[in-house]
């Protein structure tokens, strides 16, 4: 639990004091010596998210806090739309000592499928309240992404001011599908 403050600490503040340092010598990391355009900040975030959720192992894993961790990778990483596939004025690169340039290289780093990487992602489009149903687990991730993920903000906001915080923790998947159609 400790690492997961730490990470979501480090997010939300962007200062590193020499604690992440230390842990970022300790991970191979020296001397402020920027990798593939990388800070050393963003070095050490990098080591911290990975491994604690190697440590954790990927099926005991905050859905909410997983999907936040995504994104910091491919902020990270440099990911936009996929990743870096080059065109026809630059070759994507090749050697294997390039960062994973793609989201399928970053779901095979962090063992899932790109398709479960893409239904983290989609928890991150949610509105504050529906994100913090999913962390704390009185929403199943599969409600948010198959559902409430499809809707612009302003209908995820009409249609939990209209359910209800307390009915939507008693609803299933299909449930919610119906009452949201029916409207």
């Amino acid at each position: 639990m400790i690492l997961w403050d730490v990470i979501f600490i480090s997010l939300v503040s962007r200062h590193f004091d020499s604690l992440f340092w230390s842990v970022g010598i300790r991970c191979g990391h020296f001397g402020g010596v920027e990798l593939d355009n990388r800070s050393k900040d963003d070095m050490i975030l990098e080591d911290l998210i990975c491994t604690n959720i190697m440590q954790r192992g990927v099926g005991n894993v905050n859905p909410m806090k997983m999907a936040k961790c995504i994104m910091e990778l491919e902020r990270i990483y440099g990911i936009q739309n996929g990743g870096d596939r080059g065109n026809q004025y630059k070759v994507a690169e090749q050697d294997n000592l390039t960062l994973p340039k793609t989201q399928e290289g970053l779901a095979d780093q962090v063992g899932i499928s790109k398709q479960q990487l893409q239904d983290y992602k989609k928890l991150t489009t949610l509105i504050p309240e529906l994100q913090q149903m999913v962390e704390n687990g009185s929403m199943k991730a599969t409600v948010g992404y198959k559902i409430w993920a499809k809707m612009p903000h302003e209908e995820q906001e009409k249609f939990f001011e209209e359910i209800g915080r307390e009915k939507l923790k008693t609803m299933t998947q299909k449930a919610t599908e119906q009452y949201i159609e029916g409207i």
